[in-house]
């Protein structure tokens, strides 16, 4: 299989035409046979042009390949890319290439992008440009995950009719972290009650002080209710004595549902994981952008990890970006220390019931996705268009909802408060208005 595999490769570097151009030379062959059996001078004529014009620029093409191969050639991929943001690039760089008037240099990127152990997607992405000190690769990627890919670098003609091979074949495995959330996908929170004033000076600031905005894990018997009514914004009491100590939040990011072999996943079910994970980055980000001292503990199928500083966290995200959905397993982790932790889950987290039951003394606060209800007035949509056509196809048949299954109740009670629930919606033909779920 090897000696196979090598003559492909000198196939893909040497063989001169395209698709295009081969069915034009097939074609062209063709009529020169016929018209030089017919003695047609006007077929000989035009079938000679055309072959003598995909040969000159075959060789032209050719010499521009060679010139190529001796300049150096690194592949950029050290930046981060995030699943479904599209103003990201890969940065390819050819040292003082520059190809000639009627050609382009070309980019090849093929491979599969690894969503979960039965989730994958196949890649092409063909990027052209004129010169190699400014050669970007745009990329666009529906979920995040592992991207294993190969580059291979072409010349051709503007038509599309001839190509020539050169330079060596890079291969990358790249982490495709989750998605960043907008603004106004960021949980929020926001006062009990009281009236709204339009001016934040009416409050002393000898009163705000020794208060600071709250953040989930802060005790309730803390929050100064009467400041809060008054501007509207719920703040903690904080003592110069303890506003420096640490305070560590466990996060459970749940990619949990019970097995179910293959048939069980969907493009719906991804869509939901890969928000989630994007939505517990984005929360404790901006819980730490808040304060300071805060400290996370994220805990997955596969472990628990301390998270102390924004660098914890960013440094985090390949990580989470390769969490697949997996049976919820026997031995999560749990403090008993634990009083408030914070849960991001999806609808198929059928377990999610019993995990509280379990901890009866842990207030939990609860982030969670929704299957779009057909009376819904207002869902956030995830347009997978763009990446599914023609730039990442599933390697196998995938449906694009789940069929009928019981959802997981979530009534809230004095033990467990849903915070924020996210309704979602899959696109496959362009976006369509976004609003947030009320």
């Amino acid at each position: 299989m090897k000696w196979l595999a090598s003559a492909w490769r000198r196939i893909a570097v040497y063989y001169p035409l395209t698709l295009p151009g081969s069915a034009l030379c097939a074609l062209s062959i063709y009529l020169f046979a016929r018209s030089a059996a017919m003695r047609e001078p006007v077929g000989l004529f035009l079938s000679s042009v055309i072959l003598l014009l995909l040969l000159l620029l075959a060789l032209l093409a050719r010499l521009q390949a060679v010139r190529f191969t001796a300049r150096r050639i690194e592949w950029h991929s050290s930046v981060p890319l995030y699943s479904r943001f599209n103003r990201q690039q890969q940065r390819i760089e050819i040292e003082g290439a520059r190809s000639w008037w009627f050609y382009r240099m070309h980019a090849v990127l093929r491979g599969r992008l690894v969503c979960s152990a039965h989730s994958s997607f196949s890649l092409y992405k063909d990027a052209a440009a004129t010169s190699g000190d400014h050669f970007p690769v745009p990329l666009y990627l529906p979920f995040s995950g592992v991207l294993h890919c190969r580059c291979s670098f072409l010349v051709r003609d503007l038509f599309g009719l001839v190509r020539a091979g050169f330079g060596p074949r890079f291969s990358r495995a790249i982490p495709i972290r989750p998605p960043i959330l907008t603004q106004q996908d960021l949980p929020a929170v926001y006062a009990a009650g009281g009236e709204r004033e339009t001016s934040r000076s009416a409050s002393p600031e000898e009163q705000r002080y020794y208060m600071r905005e709250y953040v989930p894990g802060d005790r309730f018997r803390d929050i100064n209710w009467k400041a809060s009514s008054r501007i509207s914004e719920i703040y903690t009491r904080i003592s110069p004595l303890t506003q420096d100590q640490t305070q560590v939040i466990t996060v459970y990011l749940r990619h949990f549902r019970p097995p179910g072999g293959r048939s069980t996943e969907s493009l719906e079910s991804l869509v939901h994981l890969d928000f989630v994970k994007g939505w517990a980055l984005a929360f404790m980000r901006q819980v730490k952008r808040l304060q300071d001292s805060y400290q996370f503990r994220l805990v997955t199928a596969d472990g628990e990890r301390l998270l102390e500083s924004e660098s914890d966290i960013d440094e985090a995200g390949p990580e989470i970006g390769t969490l697949g959905f997996v049976p919820e397993p026997p031995g999560l982790f749990h403090d008993p220390k634990d009083r408030l932790v914070v849960v991001f889950t999806t609808p198929y987290d059928s377990e999610l019931p019993a995990f509280l039951q379990r901890r009866p003394q842990v207030q939990a606060h609860l982030f969670c996705t929704e299957v779009q209800q057909a009376d819904a007035a207002a869902v956030t949509v995830v347009d997978l268009g763009y990446a599914m056509v023609p730039g990442a196809l599933p390697r196998r048949w995938m449906r694009l909802r789940d069929k009928p299954r019981p959802m997981v109740a979530i009534e809230e009670n004095q033990t467990w408060t849903v915070v924020d629930r996210q309704q979602l919606a899959v696109d496959l033909f362009g976006p369509i208005p976004t609003r947030r779920a009320s």
